[in-house]
């Protein structure tokens, strides 16, 4: 749908502290394999954000061949490996820096060279320090104003997506301890059609006005109408087995006749 070559996968991850009873020694492992798995299936390029509670200070994520590999690369002609090995050339062509930003200076823990691992097996990158924005050339603290544990990873191929990212000021609303990373993506959409067994040609369209005085009225409306959670739960369990198109139709026929009765 966007106007690059193939789709995006922008996954949110938690990863548990260690050293506490939620941690696991194979949550990057984990991680990695659905993801791989996501990738094969969709042919999708990956933006991984959240709490990999991974501290990595300064560590390179990036993994340059040396002059021996070069000459090994030199006899190889499958495309694919070429992709992969020379993949941090891609943010050379978008000036991306090479060099990671930080202002956390905590020795790197365990998570943190898992993490790093993690970056160099799957070509990804870390978007913090990096990115444009307020944050760039900087890589803000994220945790208690003490560290850096929260990330954003991005595909070589993903990064022009990207038109700001910043970490914003701590508020007790969202987190007890972190601060919220903030970003903006921009793309050029191409049209597309979902196909559809449901012909809705001649059916009149109609777009309720919203109006705040009835929100009350519209909730009770819903809570009332017993069919109309019945026929949802039931669209759920035929997920699998219909277009999601027809179930977004059905579901907005359904919204859309609260809001006729209310508004």
């Amino acid at each position: 749908m966007l106007m690059i070559d193939k789709n995006v996968l922008l996954g949110c991850i938690y990863i548990p502290p260690e050293n506490t009873k939620y941690a696991s020694n194979d949550a990057f492992n984990d991680i990695e394999t659905e993801m791989s798995d996501l990738i094969e299936k969709t042919n999708s390029y990956v933006s991984l954000v959240g709490d990999f509670n991974a501290k990595t200070k300064l560590l390179s994520d990036i993994v340059i061949p040396d002059s021996k590999l070069f000459e090994i690369l030199d006899d190889i002609v499958d495309d694919d490996v070429l992709s992969y090995v020379y993949d941090y050339e891609n943010l050379l062509q978008n000036d991306v820096p090479m060099k990671r930003y930080s202002t956390d200076i905590s020795v790197p823990n365990n998570y943190g060279h898992k993490l790093i691992d993690f970056c160099k097996r799957n070509n990804l990158y870390i978007g913090n320090g990096r990115l444009p924005g307020k944050d760039f050339l900087i890589g803000e603290k994220t945790c208690k104003n003490v560290s850096l544990i929260d990330y954003i990873l991005f595909s070589s191929h993903v990064f022009s997506l990207f038109k700001s990212f910043y970490v914003s000021e701590f508020n007790p609303l969202f987190s007890d301890v972190h601060s919220s990373l903030c970003f903006k993506l921009h793309a050029t959409v191409n049209n597309f059609t979902i196909n559809s067994s449901i012909d809705d040609s001649n059916t009149p369209t109609h777009t309720p006005r919203w109006i705040p005085t009835k929100q009350n009225q519209f909730i009770e409306s819903i809570n009332n109408d017993v069919t109309m959670f019945t026929t949802i739960e039931s669209l759920l369990d035929e997920l699998d087995e219909q277009g999601q198109g027809q179930h977004t139709k059905k579901h907005y026929k359904l919204s859309s006749e609260q809001s006729w009765r209310t508004l």
